[in-house]
């Protein structure tokens, strides 16, 4: 996957995270959220929470990931002690476009993917 521009680490993560959902890659995706998060979104959680977003109007599924670098930044006004960035990053279907809102942290060295908003604004 190439997107034609520097990416920073945790606009990658947000990424490879809204990938992996739209690959039905529930456990890869569930390893990049922090153990915190982890505990409250099983692999089987993660999945049907992803697919409510958009099953209930839409006709198949996630068939590609769109980020812009425009959308995303490193200062905001919720940002907490630890947050490194905060990424939009689209996913389309055939017939729809819904989107994650990801904070990532950085804990002990490590980034994860701390807050998951579903679904555009």
């Amino acid at each position: 996957m190439s997107f034609g521009i520097t990416m920073k680490a945790y606009e990658t993560l947000a990424i490879n995270f809204a990938q992996a959902l739209a690959d039905a890659r529930w456990d890869d995706a569930r390893s990049l959220l922090d153990p915190q998060l982890q505990q409250h979104l099983s692999s089987d959680r993660l999945a049907d929470t992803f697919q409510a977003m958009y099953s209930g109007y839409a006709d198949g599924p996630v068939t590609s990931v769109h980020f812009d670098p425009q959308f995303s930044m490193e200062t905001w006004p919720a940002k907490e002690p630890g947050d490194v960035g905060w990424a939009y990053v689209s996913l389309q279907g055939d017939d729809f476009v819904e989107a994650v809102t990801l904070v990532v942290s950085s804990r002990s060295g490590r980034l994860a993917i701390r807050e998951i908003e579903w679904g555009r604004p």
